[in-house]
């Protein structure tokens, strides 16, 4: 998780993760990728866009060419519009419609991650498609934390939607959507009793009041941002 909410200088270690998945992916399928009850199929994504993040930066750092990274980035972007909330929510024994709402904010987070954090690097382009896309997941991402955020069990689970939420609101213009994100990093914190929500609060601010936009201007480290801890998922399971 720490790779996604990271400049890209620090995945020294997204080629090994990247190694591993599709060494155990052979084995097993994705049922093996249970990190924070994030969605197997998604978090197989995550990794694979970290590896094209570690390639990119590679490239540049030896004035090289990455040919084909524009092409795996389009099929990775393919997998997650590809992915079923409401299929991946029937495997859960209960509570079938929170796993939905869950499934489609991480859905529309992974999206919004995908293209922000590789046209940061030039490996996906800046075109009026991507970005139109950027902004109708953001629109659904606030709308399903909205709801989701209203019920306690669930708030467990969206920290890191809410802080890709956050990395959209980097226009003036975006004042309701930064006053949303602030407020349910704070109360976040104080209902999970974790400083990391306070911390991407501190993160985000920074960005917005830099003025800047990219991906990589945002995170100038790697941080994790999960709320999730043992004691606390019980009743999601």
């Amino acid at each position: 998780m720490g790779d996604t909410t990271s400049h890209a200088s620090n995945l020294n270690t997204a080629h090994i993760h990247y190694q591993l998945l599709e060494f155990m992916s052979q084995r097993h399928g994705h049922a093996y990728l249970a990190v924070d009850r994030f969605p197997p199929g998604l978090f197989a994504q995550l990794i694979a866009i970290g590896h094209l993040r570690f390639r990119a930066t590679k490239a540049l750092k030896q004035s090289r060419g990455t040919e084909d990274t524009p092409h795996e980035a389009q099929n990775v972007l393919q997998n997650i519009h590809s992915f079923l909330p409401e299929l991946w929510a029937e495997s859960k024994p209960r509570s079938k419609a929170d796993w939905v709402l869950i499934g489609r904010a991480y859905q529309a987070a992974t999206i919004i991650y995908c293209i922000s954090s590789l046209q940061s690097l030039s490996v996906l382009p800046s075109t009026p498609t991507l970005r139109d896309s950027c902004l109708m997941q953001g629109e659904i991402v606030q709308n399903l934390l909205e709801e989701g955020l209203l019920v306690p069990k669930l708030r467990w689970f969206l920290l890191w939607p809410l802080v890709i939420l956050g990395t959209q609101a980097t226009s003036a213009n975006d004042t309701v959507r930064r006053v949303f994100v602030r407020d349910k990093l704070y109360e976040m914190s104080r209902f999970i009793g974790l400083s990391s929500p306070l911390v991407a609060k501190e993160v985000l601010e920074r960005f917005w009041a830099s003025g800047k936009t990219s991906w990589d201007d945002c995170f100038d480290k790697q941080y994790v941002f999960t709320s999730l801890i043992a004691l606390n998922v019980g009743s999601q399971s």
